[in-house]
């Protein structure tokens, strides 16, 4: 039995547990961070970042989610990274700095109370995508067939567009798509409906399920939607998730830059 010390953050719903990296005697195991998720037996949270120190940069943030699994990027997880090595005095938050993910280097500052991320690049060509012509894929699924976008944000993504309620179709849907053949390691759905300067999304993410929001799939829809012509590059778009609003920028080179919120909730030690 240890004591472990942790943050929960959040951003726009997404939530967190936030370790300290050399606190930990070795990684934590898929069967320790399915234990912190868990909302009836331990903390509670989407998924565990655990941000380990980097001789360049501010941190390195590790991500695993509330199955256990491991994954690549998460959007709301580097800003409430951001946000705990402020609290924790870590950056200078009158500067720019760096953050890193399994993905590479993310430019990150502060505006007022919000973290602007570079996202990177969104890719149609990825290891973990199907081949599709301009990206687009078609998905069969109980009966349905879908036509998606397949991008990467350093983790898949498959954005699909519907003039339908998202959330209905992303929680009788987003099950079986996430398992689709056609994606090797699961996929992140995204079912999206445009608005008004701005696109509502609901979104089944990969090992977790139906969530208030994900950063990164809010990057991939503004980047379908300029694929798809259904968006402008250089233009903040609000992207709407259940748990609330972010803004996305796509450069010409499909480049993304995302600018939201991420809050504080709680520190505890718990018992493992």
């Amino acid at each position: 039995m240890a004591s472990l010390r942790f943050s929960k953050y959040q951003g726009i719903g997404n939530d967190f547990v936030i370790i300290h990296g050399p606190d930990l005697d070795h990684p934590l195991t898929s069967e320790a961070v399915r234990f912190l998720c868990d909302r009836r037996h331990g903390i509670g949270a989407d998924g565990v970042l655990t941000v380990w120190p980097v001789q360049e940069g501010a941190g390195r943030m590790q991500v695993q989610n509330a199955d256990g699994s491991d994954t690549e990027m998460c959007g709301n997880g580097l800003r409430c990274v951001a946000a705990y090595l402020r609290d924790q005095n870590q950056i200078d938050v009158r500067n720019p700095f760096v953050l890193y993910s399994d993905r590479g280097p993310h430019l990150c500052h502060f505006q007022d109370d919000d973290v602007v991320i570079d996202m990177g690049k969104a890719e149609l060509v990825h290891r973990d995508l199907p081949v599709g012509e301009n990206g687009i894929v078609q998905l069969d699924v109980d009966g349905l067939t879908f036509s998606a976008v397949a991008i990467s944000m350093g983790n898949p993504h498959a954005i699909i567009f519907t003039e339908s309620d998202p959330m209905r179709l992303g929680l009788h849907y987003g099950a079986a798509l996430e398992i689709h053949s056609a994606f090797p390691n699961r996929v992140n759905v995204s079912f999206v409906r445009a608005e008004n300067q701005g696109f509502t999304v609901f979104v089944h993410e990969r090992g977790v399920g139906p969530t208030l929001a994900c950063g990164s799939a809010a990057c991939a829809v503004v980047a379908a939607a300029i694929i798809t012509n259904r968006a402008q590059f250089n233009q903040a778009y609000r992207v709407t998730l259940p748990g609330g609003d972010l803004a996305i920028t796509c450069d010409d080179d499909l480049a993304v830059r995302m600018c939201g919120p991420a809050v504080h909730v709680f520190n505890g030690t718990i018992t493992t």
